[in-house]
């Protein structure tokens, strides 16, 4: 039980872009240079490096198991506090290029995107562009990596 409430109160720190003090510290510096990954999983790695450390040094094996046990339910909670318990992201491509892209798109992720024209209310003139819908599981690629190739 205490596991969920310690999750939940770090989700919304994190949310908050607040930090504790503790290895938090770290994953908001590793966040800031790497956008790919989820926070809590950085936080998770994090612990279980240290806990491990402690399990060579101390030699006790049941405080380890269950200080794994408590930081994966605490990494859970954080996103669900992030992200919900079932979400989806959407991305919304506007180019010129936008047959190659949705090849790429294809080819990289292997999704479906449908495909719209939209036309401007000053400048009048027709833009296309793809709707692409993300399940959890893919959601963790590089978007800037689109963007830049």
């Amino acid at each position: 039980m205490v596991e969920y409430l310690c999750g939940m109160g770090l989700g919304l720190i994190f949310k908050g872009k607040g930090s504790t003090g503790g290895s938090d510290l770290l994953v908001n510096l590793i966040k800031s240079f790497s956008h790919q990954f989820n926070t809590s999983n950085i936080l998770i790695t994090i612990d279980i490096i240290i806990i491990s450390i402690n399990l060579l040094a101390f030699r006790e094996i049941e405080i380890g198991l269950y200080s794994t046990i408590a930081i994966l339910v605490s990494g859970k909670m954080i996103d669900i506090i992030f992200e919900g318990i079932n979400f989806s992201k959407t991305l919304y491509i506007i180019s010129d290029k936008t047959d190659e892209i949705a090849e790429k798109i294809m080819e990289e992720i292997a999704v479906r995107s449908y495909g719209f024209v939209w036309k401007g209310t000053l400048s009048k003139c027709e833009k296309n562009s793809y709707n692409v819908c993300l399940q959890k599981k893919k959601c963790n690629i590089n978007q800037k990596y689109f963007v830049r190739n």
